[in-house]
């Protein structure tokens, strides 16, 4: 496993991922108190300086390579977020998730931002395994882990789906989404 410098940038199929800031607080607030997106988030306090002090709290985890917040951008505008958490760097794998995009992002968007994701995760990183869960009702999001990605249906809680990706899968996955861009590898 390899940690990120802190200034890590990735551009490639004219994307544009950059580790998240302070300055960003803002941005990330708008995503995650807008109510046409946060219906399946976790509650989100208002508070803008509390989030820059989880963002500086980020920091440190990001420094030690526990937590790598990222954000994504195509023709500098940023249309979205995720998150590789919870890293172990044992096992080489991590939790996958704040994964947030601005209303009207186009599907060429998100299978962008999944490229440009799993190229970070797999190349740069170096993690094996991760895992995520989604809530039972977001099932939009349930068919997209489901049949797009086919993600392994891992468990369940009352409220969530558990899934689990390889590295493999990952990658399959990225290759589809390249072949529907017609990108090539």
């Amino acid at each position: 496993m390899n940690k990120l410098p802190k200034d890590f940038e990735y551009n490639k199929y004219g994307i544009h991922v950059r580790l998240v800031s302070e300055h960003d607080a803002e941005y990330i607030l708008s995503l995650r108190l807008n109510p046409a997106l946060n219906q399946y988030i976790h509650e989100t306090d208002s508070d803008i300086e509390k989030q820059r002090h989880w963002i500086r709290d980020y920091k440190e985890r990001e420094a030690a390579g526990k937590d790598y917040y990222f954000i994504y951008s195509l023709n500098g505008k940023s249309f979205g977020l995720d998150r590789a958490y919870t890293i172990n760097q044992d096992d080489n794998s991590y939790m996958w998730g704040s994964w947030i995009c601005e209303p009207g992002t186009t599907a060429e968007q998100i299978m962008l931002q999944y490229i440009a994701s799993a190229d970070i995760i797999n190349n740069f990183i170096g993690l094996e395994e991760n895992t995520y869960n989604v809530r039972k009702q977001n099932l939009k999001v349930l068919y997209y882990h489901r049949h797009t990605l086919r993600s392994n249906e891992t468990g369940e809680t009352d409220d969530e789906v558990i899934f689990s990706n390889t590295k493999q899968m990952r990658e399959d996955a990225s290759n589809r989404f390249k072949r529907i861009l017609k990108i090539e590898h």
